[in-house]
Order: C-alpha cells, then sequence, then structure tokens
C-alpha cells in the first residue's frame, strides 16, 4: 500500500512538474524581443555585449566590462500587451508597446554569429500601432514592428520562444 502512494506522488509531481516549468509569457516575450535570460549575455549597440542579470521578477540588467548597467523592464498591462522599459547608461529611458493580439505572424531571419554570439532579425506582421514608443506623458507614436538581437542564446531558443508566445497570444481572431 505504501508503495503504491509513493508511487502515485512521484507520477503527480512528474505530471505537475512541467506545468510549473513553464515560462510566463513576460519571461517569453523578455527572451524574444531582448534575448534576455538570467546567466546569459547579450550585445547592447554600441555599448557592446555584457552579462544579464535577473534582478526582479520582470526586470534584467546587463553588465558591461565597464561603466552602469543597462536595465531593461517588462510589464503586460494587458493580455498580450507588452511595455519594455529600456534604460541605457547615458542615453535615457525608452518604452516600447508591442500588441501581439494585432500581430499576424513574426518572421525570424537567423543573422549568424557577431562578437561569439547569436543575431537575429525578427518582423512582427500586423497593422499600425501594432508597435508604439510611448512617451512619460502616454502619448504613443507608431514604430516599425521589428527587433534584432545578439545573444548567447541560440536561433532555435528564440524561435521556441517566437512559437511559445505565438500560442500564448495567437494574434486577430478572424
Amino acid at each position: 500500500m505504501r508503495y503504491s502512494r509513493v508511487l502515485i506522488a512521484a507520477m503527480l509531481i512528474g505530471v505537475a512538474t512541467p506545468a510549473l516549468a513553464q515560462e510566463s509569457t513576460l519571461d517569453l516575450f523578455a527572451k524574444l524581443v531582448g534575448g534576455l535570460v538570467d546567466g546569459g549575455q547579450v550585445s547592447l549597440g554600441a555599448l557592446g555585449a555584457g552579462a544579464v542579470t535577473r534582478v526582479a521578477g520582470n526586470a534584467f540588467e546587463v553588465h558591461f566590462p565597464q561603466g552602469d548597467p543597462a536595465r531593461l523592464v517588462f510589464e503586460q498591462p494587458l493580455a498580450c500587451v507588452f511595455l519594455e522599459e529600456i534604460n541605457l547608461p547615458g542615453q535615457g529611458s525608452t518604452t516600447i508597446r508591442l500588441d501581439l493580439n494585432q500581430v499576424t505572424s513574426i518572421q525570424m531571419l537567423d543573422q549568424g554569429q557577431f562578437n561569439e554570439l547569436n543575431a537575429m532579425a525578427m518582423q512582427f506582421e500586423g497593422p499600425e500601432g501594432t508597435a508604439q514608443i510611448v512617451s512619460v506623458d502616454g502619448t504613443a507614436q507608431n514604430i516599425a514592428p521589428v527587433a534584432s538581437v545578439v545573444t548567447s542564446l541560440t536561433s532555435a531558443d528564440l524561435e521556441a520562444a517566437a512559437k511559445a508566445l505565438r500560442q500564448a497570444c495567437p494574434g486577430p481572431k478572424g
């Protein structure tokens, strides 16, 4: 009898573990558009490559060999609507809004290696207003819904994040 309880408990743990291990949509979004995972590396323009540290549930810092870290904070104010606040040393803050409810597809193009990291270009297909820069006062300006990341993640990692995010946020019903 005791053996069967242990076996059932082990089976339940085995069944429950994948559900607990699933990444949130915020995690998937940070991974896809920023190439960000705790312990990974990314390159941010002229700042170069740096080590990624998750500093809070929805915030990451990128530590460079010299200078202050960059800070990227992600929010999800509505289902499948994401905000990314980017704070780069000496450059101020920018907030980008991407509404995956409007995205009909995500086109990805592997750009190969760049400074020993993996480069990926992405385009989020959707109508005008899919991607916006949001100012401090809340006004928004439409921008091209594209992203480019240089990361220690592989193209397979990024494509898997895109697929999982599309399953959670399938886009317009039509």
